[in-house]
C-alpha cells in the first residue's frame, strides 16, 4: 500500500505559494509579477493597515521555485502607480511619497533605491512604461486637472499635457488611492499610429484619450458617461486595431477583441457593444496583455468572478479568436492581479487570496510550457 514506485515526480517549474505571515492587521494587495535575470521573481504589491491613510509600497525577491530571498516594506512610500517596469536588467516602478504626495520612481530592490523624485507630479494615479521612457497620469485638484506626462528613465520631463476636469475630483481620487473607495480604471501607454493614450478624467467623465506624441493635445477620445460606464482595459494590436473591455452603468463588463477605436474624433461608450463577459463581478477591473503561446501571439484577459475565482482566458491576436481559458481558486476566494511570461515558455498567475477567508495574502501559480501552451491548443 505503500509502493511509490509508479508515482509521477511534480514538475520542478511548476508550483503554487500563498505567501503568509503572521501579521493579521495587515491586507496585502498584489500588483505585479516579473521573473528575474537568475530565474527567481520579483513581485510588487502594497499593504494597507490601520495606521496609515495610504497603503504602504511592498517588493518580495523569490527564487526559482518561490521561495522568499527578501520582502521590503516601506513606510515613507505609499500607493504604487504602476506594474513593474524593466529598466536594463531592472525593473522600476513608480509610487507616492506619503508626506508630499509627489511621485517617484523607484528601483524594485531590497533598499528601494531612488531614481527619480518628480516633485510637479501629484497624485500619479497610473504609469507604463512607453518608447520614451516613461508615461504618467495625475491628479491637481487646485486646478481641476488631470495631467499627462512623459518623462525619460532619469525623471527628466519631456511631455506636460493639461486637460480640464471641471469639477472637484479629488474625493474620487482619494478614495482610489487609499482603497477606500471605488477604483477607477486608469491607463496609460503608448497607442497605434504614434499616439499616446490614458484612460482618466477629463471633462465630466472617465474618458479614454488620444494624445498628440508631441503635444500631448487631445488626438481623440471616447467619453463615458460620467463615472458609471467607462473603458475598463485597453490593449493595442499589431494589426491596428485594440482588444478593450469596457463596463455599463449596471456594472456588466463587455468584451472587444478586435475594436478600431476613436483615435481621431469624439466618440462615446455607447458606440462600443462586444460580447457580455456575465460571469465577472460588477465593475470588473481588468488587464489585457499579449504574449507567445504555443508558438501564436495571443491577448490574455485577466479578471475576477463572481463565484471568487480569476479568470485567465486566451485570444488570438490576430484573428480575435477564442482558444482557451483557466480559473483560478477553489474553496479560498482569489482575485484579479497580474500574468507574466516566464523563460521557460509558461506562465506566472498573481493573484490576492484570503486565508481563513478574512486576511488577504499574495498567491502565485506558476504553470509549466505544457499547461500554458494548453491556453491556445
Amino acid at each position: 500500500g505503500c509502493d511509490i514506485a509508479s508515482n509521477k515526480p511534480l514538475p520542478q517549474n511548476q508550483f503554487t505559494i500563498v505567501f503568509e505571515n503572521n501579521n493579521n492587521g495587515q491586507d496585502y494587495f498584489p500588483i505585479d509579477i516579473k521573473q528575474t535575470a537568475d530565474n527567481g521573481y520579483l513581485i510588487l504589491a502594497e499593504v494597507q493597515n490601520t495606521a496609515t491613510n495610504f497603503p504602504l509600497v511592498y517588493v518580495m525577491k523569490t527564487d526559482e521555485k518561490g521561495v522568499v530571498e527578501w520582502e521590503k516594506l516601506s513606510e515613507s512610500l505609499v500607493s504604487p502607480a504602476s506594474e513593474l517596469m524593466a529598466s536594463g536588467s531592472d525593473f522600476v516602478f513608480v509610487c507616492m511619497d506619503k508626506d508630499n504626495l509627489t511621485a517617484k520612481i523607484i528601483k524594485a530592490d531590497n533598499s528601494l533605491t531612488e531614481v527619480a523624485s518628480l516633485s510637479t507630479i501629484l497624485y500619479p494615479l497610473v504609469a507604463q512604461k512607453v518608447g520614451a521612457g516613461y508615461a504618467l497620469l495625475s491628479y491637481y485638484p487646485d486646478d481641476k486637472q488631470t495631467i499627462f506626462t512623459v518623462v525619460n528613465e532619469t525623471g527628466s520631463v519631456r511631455l506636460n499635457a493639461k486637460y480640464e476636469v471641471y469639477e472637484d475630483a479629488q474625493q474620487r481620487v482619494f478614495e482610489h488611492i487609499t482603497r477606500r473607495g471605488k477604483r477607477l480604471p486608469f491607463s496609460v501607454g503608448d497607442a497605434n499610429g504614434g499616439l499616446y493614450y490614458f484612460n482618466g478624467l477629463s471633462n465630466f467623465t472617465q474618458a479614454l484619450v488620444f494624445a498628440n506624441s508631441s503635444t500631448g493635445e487631445q488626438s481623440g477620445v471616447t467619453n463615458g458617461i460620467r463615472y458609471e460606464s467607462a473603458v475598463s482595459a485597453l490593449l493595442p494590436l499589431t494589426n491596428g486595431k485594440y482588444a478593450v473591455t469596457l463596463y455599463d452603468i449596471g456594472g456588466n463588463t463587455r468584451f472587444l477583441m478586435q475594436a478600431t477605436m476613436a483615435t481621431a474624433e469624439v466618440s462615446s461608450i455607447n458606440k462600443l457593444e462586444g460580447v457580455a463577459l456575465p460571469e465577472l463581478i460588477p465593475f470588473a477591473p481588468v488587464k489585457l496583455k499579449k504574449t507567445t503561446l504555443n508558438g501564436k501571439s495571443v491577448c490574455l484577459l485577466n479578471a475576477s468572478t463572481k463565484n471568487g475565482q480569476t479568470l485567465l482566458s486566451c485570444y488570438d491576436e490576430n484573428s480575435g479568436t477564442f482558444l482557451g481559458s483557466l480559473y483560478y481558486g477553489s474553496g479560498n476566494k482569489t482575485e484579479l492581479s497580474s500574468v507574466a511570461a516566464t523563460a521557460d515558455g509558461g506562465l506566472i498567475v498573481l493573484v490576492k487570496t484570503y486565508v481563513s477567508g478574512r486576511y488577504g495574502r499574495i498567491m502565485v501559480y506558476k504553470l509549466t510550457k505544457d499547461q500554458a501552451d494548453k491556453l491556445a491548443p
